[in-house]
């Protein structure tokens, strides 16, 4: 059996809104690079992770 395996459960990962958003950031970082310096225009790309995948998670968090 695997590290952090539970014998065929599933269960919801608890940091699942820090992996969201760090895959998020380098998206929007790109996008806004682009915006200023035409050379990362090539490299941007909409983010797989939307505004509204994020939304009500303070919630959660808190």
């Amino acid at each position: 059996m695997a590290v952090g395996e539970d014998r065929g459960q599933v269960r919801e990962r608890r940091s699942r809104i820090d992996v969201m958003m760090r895959v998020r950031g380098p998206y929007l970082d790109i996008q806004e690079w682009a915006h200023d310096d035409p050379f990362w225009a090539q490299w941007a790309a909409p983010s797989p992770i939307t505004r509204g995948d994020g939304a009500g998670n303070h919630k959660i968090i808190a």
